[in-house]
């Protein structure tokens, strides 16, 4: 799956969690997801036994918790990481022999096989000089080259959109080997937006389909463009709905508005025959520093919309599913893990793929991953499962193919949260912007 940088050094393997394989095991699935989450293993890794796909997804919540602790508690040595299914293997490359028995005793404490190998370069590291690369983009190239510390591979990736530009990044770094170039291929698709609507009553929920109120007085119907995803709340006591940034236009041409009165800078935000607020931010992928984040927010001006923090339920309208959790680390996402979509197309049974690149390149670094979503489907939420758990991970920004829908070998791209969240941080003057949880 990757080309290792260095010799490996000795591993340690611990006991993996035993899952039967038996009916058992599917029937009643543990959790409303499992089902999908199997379905993606076994179609994406074919050959790989049915019993090891179960394993593969019931052990995601001890990946997930264990690569947020090493995120949050040792982050300073940490190289490279990844997932192998087939084997129920946790890979992860470190600097240090002091990084490694961190992982390792982590890996004991969640009861997760790891592979413990030497990596080259820190990602802290590699993430400052990504961070140093984009701060020297001159104006006219901040469409066009972007640079993004890839987990993965353990390289900064400069993605650049021309040939030229890709000529120009090779000179200029040809002696740094931390750095490598790539040329983008395959153009630049358009973000999955379409018309379409339904209606779905509060609470709000990632999912759902939202649009403009033009008139601006609201309530009044909007007019369907793309998916809801994830509420946010901002520690000054305001909420927020996020969806796809270039469902709102392209770079700030949507505007933001003070208030719904102002339609003609971004206009009323909502979703069915109840308005939402105005838009205040928009940042529509491709556009450096940035270039990998796809966002954009309306505060919440109406009382309707009380509460925030769930997911819609296609079992069952009336309950919708509760977003317990977000990543903070991007290390958590990584090539081999599993995760799962909720947009206005969503199919039940036909809702989950796995992760095949974190700094997809063709897309600027948006993350990657199988399962073709539809037009209308921008905005929505993709999320991570701990059994009955929901992990919030990324908005949807666009597939491939762009003109298909459930295409069988496709692919879809998201902005990861822990991307939007420096976004924000980077942006947001005097208040902490946050995904809600419940």
């Amino acid at each position: 799956m990757r080309r290792r940088l260095l010799p490996f050094v000795p591993v340690l393997v611990v006991s993996a969690l035993v899952v039967p394989s038996g009916a058992a095991a599917e029937s009643p699935p543990p959790f409303p997801d499992y089902p999908d989450m199997v379905a993606a293993y076994v179609r994406d890794y074919p050959g790989i036994p049915l019993a090891r796909a179960r394993t593969a997804v019931l052990t995601q919540g001890n990946r997930i918790r264990m690569l947020e602790e090493l995120g949050r508690t040792a982050p300073t040595d940490l190289g490279s990481n990844w997932y192998d299914p087939r084997t129920n293997t946790q890979h992860v490359d470190v600097t240090s022999d002091a990084a490694a028995a961190t992982v390792r005793a982590a890996a004991a404490r969640h009861g997760l096989s790891v592979a413990v190998g030497r990596a080259q370069y820190r990602m802290r590291d590699l993430e400052a000089l990504a961070k140093r690369l984009n701060a020297q983009l001159t104006p006219d190239m901040v469409r066009s080259v972007f640079a993004v510390a890839d987990h993965t591979t353990n390289r900064v990736k400069v993605i650049a959109k021309s040939r030229s530009r890709a000529d120009e990044a090779r000179a200029r770094h040809a002696k740094d080997g931390r750095v490598v170039v790539v040329e983008a291929t395959g153009g630049d698709d358009i973000g999955d937006a379409c018309t379409s609507r339904t209606s779905c009553g509060a609470p709000f929920r990632a999912g759902i389909t939202v649009g403009l109120d033009w008139d601006g007085s609201g309530p009044g119907t909007s007019d369907t463009s793309c998916s809801a995803g994830f509420t946010a709340a901002s520690s000054d006591g305001s909420k927020w709905m996020i969806t796809a940034g270039h469902c709102a236009g392209d770079w700030q041409d949507a505007g933001v508005a003070p208030s719904c009165a102002y339609a003609s800078t971004g206009g009323c935000w909502g979703h069915g025959q109840q308005y939402w607020g105005p838009l205040r931010d928009n940042w529509p992928y491709g556009i450096s520093p940035h270039a990998n984040v796809d966002v954009a927010r309306a505060r919440k001006d109406n009382a309707y919309w009380s509460a925030g923090g769930y997911m819609y339920n296609p079992s069952s309208t009336n309950s919708p599913y509760d977003v317990d959790l977000a990543i903070t680390m991007r290390t958590t996402l990584q090539v081999g893990e599993t995760v799962c979509h909720t947009a206005q197309h969503t199919i039940t049974g036909m809702t989950c793929g796995t992760i095949v690149d974190t700094a997809a390149s063709e897309r600027s670094g948006l993350v990657k991953t199988t399962y073709d979503l539809c037009p209308g489907d921008s905005g929505g939420g993709w999320y991570m499962n701990e059994g009955t758990q929901r992990w919030a991970v990324g908005i949807h920004s666009r597939s491939n193919p762009s003109d298909g829908c459930h295409v069988a070998g496709g692919y879809s791209y998201f902005s990861a949260v822990p991307d939007i969240n420096a976004y924000w941080d980077a942006t947001t003057v005097g208040a902490v912007l946050r995904f809600e949880t419940r």
